[in-house]
Parts: structure tokens; C-alpha cells; sequence
């Protein structure tokens, strides 16, 4: 069995040492805006497209609100620069919506990947992963915490994202087709949030 962790923001890998079996392995979901590898922190190694497609065992996944592991994205990527105004640069905006790992929508990774169970990331994940452990007979060392992301953490980021966030929803408000290529980006995330426990 394989997991799927889209963690850039929300899994620190303390978290995924929780569960371990010989058939179990995690990957995380570490791509460039270029989309050309996944790493296997299962191994530390990296694994590329043709041996990741040529793994046979069954994966899952969890997944945050789509809109709202997007806005976490978002706020991430925003703390990389030091004015929060970078939506103001128009070759940067050419990018919309996915501007880096952070904002990558998790269906890009999952239709590339043989997925069999979807769990919601909720407050309550500790107890769903406890079951999906028991099911599937993996060993779960402790419990398996939802984990804030950093903007709800980490001061000068909550900072920064109470500043950005409305200024970009008035930006999505006067521009309306950044609205819909943000719906038509996360359409197929919202298919498979509905398919998750």
C-alpha cells in the first residue's frame, strides 16, 4: 500500500513515521511547477513517472477541502516573497492557478497514480487513520494528529494571509475568469473529495 500525502504545508514527515509496515510506503506529493518528480520519503530516494506507474500496490490518499488546501497553497507561496503584493506582477499571474508545489491540485498527482481509498483530512483524521490502519493491518505507532498549516501557525504568515487573502477575493471579484479558471482548476478535486470518507 502506498500513501499519498499532498503535505507541503499541512504533514510534517514526524507525522507519516507513525504508520510502518513492509507494504506500506508514503509519498509525498514534492513537485516543481514542472511536475517532474515525486519523492519516496518511504526510501529517501526519488522515484520517477515510469517507476512510480510501474508500482503495483494500491494507494490512498488524503485530502484537505480543495479550496482550502489551494488558499494554504496560496498563503505558502505568498510567504516567499516579501511584499505580499505579487499578484500585481503580470507575468507571475500568467501562472493562475497553480503557481508552485503548493498550489498544485491534487488530482494532477492522483490520475497519475493507481488510488483505491480517499480520506478527508478533518479534525477527526486521527481516528479515520486509526480504522484504515486497523483495516488494512498496519502498525500505527500513536495517534496521527491533524496538523495546522503554517498560516494558521506561524505569526508573520497569519499576518501576511489576513492581508492577502481578501485582496486577492476583490481581485477574483473584478476579474471573474480568474474566478473560473480557479473552479475549472479544482472541478476534478472536488469529484474526488466527494468519493473520500
Amino acid at each position: 500500500m502506498i500513501g499519498l500525502i499532498f503535505g507541503d504545508t499541512s504533514f510534517p514527515i514526524e507525522i507519516l513515521k507513525k504508520i510502518r509496515k513492509k507494504k506500506l510506503k508514503y509519498l509525498i506529493i514534492d513537485l516543481s511547477k514542472s511536475k517532474k518528480f515525486k519523492k519516496d520519503y518511504g526510501d529517501m530516494r526519488k522515484m520517477t513517472s515510469e517507476q512510480l506507474e510501474a508500482n503495483e500496490k494500491p494507494a490512498f490518499v488524503l485530502l484537505q477541502e480543495p479550496e482550502y488546501r489551494w488558499w494554504t497553497g496560496i498563503m505558502e507561496w505568498g510567504s516567499c516573497f516579501e511584499d505580499y503584493a505579487w499578484f500585481r506582477n503580470e507575468k507571475i499571474m500568467e501562472w493562475w492557478p497553480h503557481f508552485d508545489r503548493f498550489t498544485l491540485a491534487p488530482w494532477e498527482v492522483i490520475e497519475q497514480t493507481k488510488v483505491e481509498h480517499f480520506i478527508k483530512v478533518s479534525p477527526d483524521l486521527n481516528e479515520k487513520m486509526q480504522d484504515f490502519a486497523k483495516e488494512h493491518n498496519l502498525k500505527m505507532y500513536g495517534d496521527f494528529p491533524y496538523a495546522k498549516p503554517r498560516w494558521r501557525t506561524v505569526p508573520y504568515i497569519t499576518q501576511m494571509a489576513e492581508a492577502l487573502k481578501p485582496e486577492l477575493q476583490t481581485l477574483m471579484r473584478r476579474n471573474p475568469e480568474l474566478r473560473q479558471k480557479l473552479d475549472q482548476y479544482l472541478e476534478k478535486d472536488y469529484q474526488y473529495y466527494n468519493k473520500a470518507k
